[in-house]
């Protein structure tokens, strides 16, 4: 989902940045790797 997510995310807003795109991307596996240690 989180991937599916990103690619919407890529998809529309193209027109951004690769510096967002990275902040986004940082912003997602910060999250996700705290959700995983949490449940774990």
């Amino acid at each position: 989902e989180a991937v599916y997510n990103l690619l919407s995310w890529v998809r529309d807003n193209d027109d951004r940045g690769v510096d967002d795109l990275m902040q986004e991307i940082d912003h997602l596996f910060v999250h996700s790797t705290a959700d995983a240690n949490v449940q774990s």
